[in-house]
């Protein structure tokens, strides 16, 4: 027979909780349950105030609605998709958000710096400080570092000047040369020179030997220039596009060059001038057999529209032309001057090399002063043999 601290022992929240369930399955009313679950409790209460029990959580009375409202949705064939469809939604609104907050409406500052930012040109050095007899010396000591291009001799490219050091109990120091040691290591040091030696200096004592050499990791810093040469506006620098979208090219005479294919510039209107006060000239220069081709599509307007203010205000009238063009030979075979029209083009006027021009259509002169011609002039002929030779009658 089991006694009866047996039995207090099976007084476990796991079986009381199983206890409820079993209640609540055997389709016993409310008030039934409760009283029962009543009883239990009371019990429980009186045995832990006597001490056979420990102290215990109170026992619930089960909503047999509730259970079986569970009971009746988990049993649904619909139910495990339900859960499916849940999940899936709740991560597509978590996918979404982070992608609007982190990608989308990333704030600009945030995703990109506004000017460029250069690495703290810092080297960290640790080291650990003894005297003769090998002992730590944990006490402040002035040391000075060094960088050189040589091993040994030569002349420092960096001095940190004296800085004050505290090693631990064990004589082990750490310093950040560049920022608590000295002033920030020039660019140059890393950039220009492809080794680089630490001279260290221990108080009074001479430099000590042989000088510790760079590893590579210390031109990680050379991230900040393009084979040795720094971003900027000056000569001998990367060009980069500011805060305003300008491009500076610093050079007397910089060259953009495309060694293969179309080098194309596109934008939605396009600009090209000189400097203010310049005087500069803008030159198209296509070469050998090349040719200027101007391709347009405006369906009105003046196409190709040539406006100067300031021409004639000096000079002779033959030095001051709008339009001049020049074929720096003696041949006859060309045209200065031809123009076509049509959806099939044919010649509408024609200046030749030596000056003879053609029209397909009427020629007017249309001012109110005298018109010369400084040879002779057919009317009907082509070949006319007096100042004016009329071809057929006159009326």
């Amino acid at each position: 027979m089991a006694s009866p601290t047996d039995l207090f022992k099976k007084l476990t929240k796991k079986n009381i909780d199983a206890y409820q369930r079993r209640l609540g399955q055997l389709e016993l009313s409310d008030s039934t349950i409760k009283r029962r679950i009543s009883a239990i409790h009371k019990f429980c209460h009186w045995a832990t105030k006597e001490g056979y029990l420990p102290d215990r959580e109170a026992i619930s009375i089960p909503d047999r609605k509730r259970f079986n409202l569970y009971k009746t949705y988990t049993s649904l064939s619909i139910t495990k998709y339900l859960h499916y469809a849940i999940l899936i939604i709740l991560c597509a609104a978590l996918g979404f958000g982070a992608y609007d907050q982190f990608f989308r409406r990333a704030p600009e500052p945030f995703a990109y710096p506004t000017a460029l930012t250069p690495p703290k040109r810092y080297l960290s050095f640790q080291g650990r400080l003894t005297d003769s007899s090998n002992n730590p010396i944990t006490s402040a000591t002035n040391v000075v570092f060094k960088l050189y291009n040589v091993s040994s001799g030569g002349t420092a490219l960096w001095d940190s000047g004296t800085c004050s050091i505290t090693p631990d109990q064990d004589g082990i120091f750490s310093v950040l040369l560049g920022s608590n040691c000295g002033a920030e290591i020039d660019t140059s040091v890393f950039t220009e020179n492809a080794q680089i030696w630490l001279g260290i200096t221990i108080g009074a004592d001479a430099e000590m030997t042989p000088r510790v050499q760079i590893a590579t990791v210390g031109y990680a810093l050379n991230a900040e220039t393009l084979q040795g040469y720094p971003p900027g506006t000056g000569t001998s620098t990367i060009p980069y596009l500011d805060s305003t979208g300008t491009l500076l090219i610093a050079a007397a005479s910089p060259t953009l060059q495309s060694n293969s294919g179309t080098f194309a510039i596109k934008g939605q209107a396009l600009s090209i001038t000189t400097a203010s006060a310049s005087d500069g000239n803008i030159t198209l220069a296509p070469d050998g057999s090349g040719v200027l081709n101007l391709t347009l599509s405006a369906p009105t307007g003046k196409v190709i529209n040539a406006t100067d203010a300031q021409l004639g205000t000096s000079g002779q009238k033959e030095e001051n032309t709008l339009f001049y063009g020049e074929v720096a030979n003696d041949n006859t075979n060309l045209n200065l001057l031809k123009l076509e029209a049509g959806s099939t083009p044919v010649p509408k006027f024609t200046v030749d090399a030596s000056g003879n021009a053609s029209a397909s259509g009427i020629l007017r002169a249309l001012g109110g002063g005298n018109n010369y011609f400084a040879g002779n002039v057919g009317i009907g002929t082509t070949g006319p043999g007096a100042k004016l030779e009329v071809g057929g009658q006159v009326k």
